[in-house]
């Protein structure tokens, strides 16, 4: 984990070099610490247009994300990974190759099937953007949502249970590395310092154990005491 507290956006040369670094690694993570107004969030949309130049790799990447502490301990996780997978089919200009693209990952996530996936998948829906998107979604949950009570129960485990959601989201992204072996994943998590202190454990959760070729860049204040 590399951290910076640069002053200014400007000649951030050190950190887009890091991030680069990062990315020829299997896996990692990249941390930018720092007082208001530094441009932190400036510098990781950076490094999300750096992300999809894809000069070197193919790389699906979630746009930035302004979490809250109003939200529930999942919801931002929840929002990156909804962002990943539309960010997929951005890659692609064929209608075919996008259909095959998100064919391959409902097929490996079919594979994976459980109830928990099954949960995750009927609470983000509603959330993916691209109808392209949505529709292999839509089919795989439909295919293998169990009964009405045994969904229930998994979505009550996935709020309850933070092991229980950290290991669903890590099925969701091995599927997605797994049936796109030139793919990488980069997860960027912006003005951490905003969500509750259940969040912040679980999003460091997944820091900590996060699949080959997905990588994740945080940015936060220092001021959270709660969290050092």
């Amino acid at each position: 984990m590399a951290g910076s507290n640069a002053a200014r956006f400007y000649g951030r040369v050190k950190e887009r070099q890091l991030f680069q670094q990062m990315l020829e690694r299997p896996k990692g993570g990249l941390l930018l610490l720092g007082d208001h107004g530094i441009g932190k969030t400036e510098l990781m949309n950076q490094l999300v247009k750096d992300a999809q130049q894809r000069q070197k790799y193919r790389i699906a990447a979630s746009s930035r994300l302004e979490a809250s502490e109003a939200q529930e301990a999942n919801e931002p996780i929840r929002d990156v990974i909804v962002s990943v997978i539309d960010s997929m089919t951005r890659l692609e200009s064929d209608t075919m190759k996008i259909k095959d693209l998100l064919g391959r990952l409902r097929d490996t996530l079919w594979d994976k099937k459980s109830d928990l996936l099954m949960a995750f998948f009927g609470d983000v829906l509603d959330r993916f953007v691209g109808s392209q998107t949505r529709e292999p979604a839509e089919e795989l949950y439909e295919e293998h949502k169990q009964t009405e009570s045994s969904l229930q129960r998994a979505r009550s485990r996935l709020q309850s249970e933070p092991q229980s959601f950290v290991y669903t989201v890590r099925r969701v992204l091995e599927a997605i590395t797994e049936s796109n072996s030139d793919l990488k994943v980069v997860l960027f998590l912006d003005q951490l310092e905003r969500v509750s202190e259940k969040a912040w454990w679980l999003l460091l959760d997944l820091f900590r154990s996060s699949p080959q070729q997905v990588y994740i860049v945080v940015a936060f204040l220092y001021d959270r005491p709660d969290i050092h």
